[in-house]
């Protein structure tokens, strides 16, 4: 089934957190938690819902023919990695940028690039506030190397970016924005409508992408590590290099998790519409920013990112940084760059089909698009096992018991963290 309504949307699973609907209704909705998961209040009592329908990228979206329409002159289109100007690997050489970065600290170097040149007046991103809560995501606009290095790594969590929409819109300059696919897909939703915020957000950064699970696995593995949520003073996703690590720290002490071993941890499951997304390299965006999974940027001794271009303009700046020795690159093909991503990619661009129609099947709403994935069909028995893996997993965590049954089934260490 597909959603006809916001009211839909929430209820069944597909809200991202992008804050887009709220936005646009005024003061009287907010976003508010709810297992785990940032919701618009109230969805029904909005009074511009058809509108925030709209502009809701949880539905679904044209992939292709957005993608077709932002970057189709001069470029090349892959199905599983969207319209492509050019392709490398590359890392910052700012160490002060490399040390909470999970892999070659390209996005935010790029984006001071821009602020420091004057191409943009400022950047849209997204840090860790720390409040008597524990430590909640906060969207703001960067004005100054300081402040972007303060948003630098990963958020695992929603995020709900254009609850600033706004600050955004009053704000007397050029704009770079960075966000997950959905966030630039939200993006390119509003802008098709508003010149204003087109000509204003003049370029975006995405990361390539394989879902999130809630804060209800920051809580617990806060919990499992004997740190005090709402007294945590520090805390990271991942960072200190490839793959990173996981930190937390209180006012007693500091726990670092390595990364990606700590999402075996709990039983929390990867969110619905995540799980139903077929955008795993932020095909929308004027870059796209990954890490580098590939041996022989793993054992250089550096952390590397892949990207894959997409505007022209973003080529130039990327040369220009080049030729100040400010980013090394090397070149990638094609099937490397697959490569690299292959399990998000087999998830979201070879499987999916099958995974939509086991889930139309047991009578559940999915996001509709235009395609972006591949039409064959995969093992349902395969996309059966881990959706039955993922209830149980679930079920497991609420009961408390996960963490000895992952132990005993060698999925999680044995060791005490």
């Amino acid at each position: 089934m597909y959603c006809k309504s916001l009211v839909d949307v929430v209820n069944s699973g597909l809200c991202i957190s992008c804050g887009t609907c709220v936005s646009i209704n005024s003061d009287e909705h907010h976003m508010v938690e709810q297992k785990g998961i940032l919701l618009p209040q109230n969805p029904s009592k909005m009074k511009f819902q058809d509108i925030g329908y709209s502009l809701c990228p949880g539905k679904g979206y044209e992939i292709i023919k957005m993608g077709a329409e932002l970057f189709k002159l001069n470029s090349s289109y892959d199905l599983e990695l969207g319209y492509y100007l050019s392709h490398l690997a590359i890392r910052y050489s700012d160490s002060e940028f490399k040390k909470n970065a999970s892999s070659g600290a390209i996005m935010t170097g790029l984006a001071n690039y821009c602020l420091k040149n004057k191409i943009v007046d400022g950047v849209v991103t997204t840090k860790f506030a720390y409040t008597k809560n524990g430590p909640i995501t906060k969207s703001f606009i960067a004005l100054n190397e300081k402040e972007l290095i303060s948003s630098q790594g990963s958020k695992y969590l929603p995020v709900p970016l254009f609850e600033i929409l706004p600050e955004i819109l009053d704000f007397s300059g050029k704009l770079l924005l960075i966000g997950t696919p959905c966030q630039i897909a939200s993006l390119r939703l509003l802008q098709r409508d508003n010149s204003d915020l087109k000509n204003k957000i003049i370029f975006t950064i995405g990361n390539f992408c394989g879902g999130f699970r809630d804060y209800r696995e920051t809580h617990q593995l806060a919990s499992l590590s004997g740190i005090n949520f709402n007294e945590m003073k520090s805390f990271r996703y991942r960072g200190n290099g490839q793959p990173g690590s996981m930190l937390m720290e209180d006012q007693e002490k500091a726990i670092e998790l390595k990364y990606p071993e700590y999402s075996r941890l709990t039983g929390l499951p990867k969110y619905k519409r995540c799980r139903l997304c077929v955008d795993a390299t932020a095909e929308l965006a004027d870059i796209s920013c990954g890490d580098a999974w590939l041996p022989r940027f793993i054992e250089s001794g550096n952390a590397w990112s892949l990207v894959i271009i997409r505007n022209p303009l973003v080529k130039r700046y990327l040369d220009e940084m080049k030729d100040l020795n400010l980013v090394a690159t090397e070149p990638i093909s094609l099937e490397e760059l697959k490569l690299s991503q292959k399990d998000n990619l087999n998830s979201k661009k070879r499987r999916q089909n099958t995974r939509m129609k086991l889930y139309k099947t047991i009578g559940a709403y999915i996001p509709q698009f235009d395609g972006g994935f591949r039409d064959t069909n995969t093992s349902v028995f395969t996309e059966i096992r881990v959706l039955l893996q993922t209830h149980l997993f679930h079920v497991l965590e609420r009961l408390g018991i996960y963490l000895w049954f992952a132990r005993l089934i060698k999925r999680a260490p044995h060791e005490e963290i």
